[in-house]
């Protein structure tokens, strides 16, 4: 009965064959510092905005809301 052996060969890359990291050239420096101000200075715009909303807004939006879930409801029984 022949015997077959396999020998493990490892293969080395050549240098064309390795992994050469991509590096992305960018003009603009983040700034971490800024982006967080601007972030803040947005919800602050937007609490400020939703201050501003009277009850009776807030009211109707939340009873639309709910009137519009109540609905969906109903006719899924139906």
């Amino acid at each position: 009965m022949p015997t077959i052996t396999i020998k493990a060969v490892k293969s080395k890359l050549t240098q064309k064959e390795k992994v050469k990291p991509i590096y992305i050239h960018s003009t603009i420096k983040l700034n971490s510092k800024k982006a967080n101000t601007n972030l803040y200075f947005s919800l602050g715009i937007v609490y400020n905005e939703i201050l501003q909303l009277t009850t009776l807004y807030l009211f109707l939006i939340l009873f639309s809301y709910y009137d519009d879930q109540e609905i969906a409801v109903i006719r899924n029984y139906n």
